[in-house]
């Protein structure tokens, strides 16, 4: 699994998942992931379009991510996220947690950047 960081300013962290969430891909991506995010304490856009498969480890890490922006008045939003990893974050209700969103645009508008 890859990270990549497309924007960090004093507004938005926003990142891009590459890749499978299953226990090598979050071991490998997983502390670089809560310092573009939890860390930072900006709104944080994910975008989750290349992201094919996801397991517990990597709610966990989303999960983590996401009570640690809300702790401090922040939000965390998936974007693009396909349809198998997003039915999985819907039925572990987790879309009530994060933003799901369609489009980078909708995330930001959730997102209030």
């Amino acid at each position: 699994m890859e990270l990549k960081v497309i924007l960090a300013d004093e507004k938005i962290s926003h990142i891009a998942l590459i890749g499978r969430m299953d226990h090598a891909g979050v071991s490998a991506v997983e502390l670089k992931f809560l310092a573009a995010t939890a860390s930072r304490q900006k709104p944080t856009l994910v975008d989750m379009s290349e992201v094919t498969f996801v397991v517990s480890l990597g709610i966990r890490m989303l999960l983590g991510a996401a009570k640690s922006l809300e702790a401090n008045g922040n939000k965390l939003a998936l974007v693009n996220t396909q349809p198998l990893v997003a039915e999985t974050l819907r039925l572990a209700k987790l879309d009530e947690v994060f933003i799901l969103a369609d489009s980078e645009e909708d995330a930001r508008a959730k997102l209030g950047v």
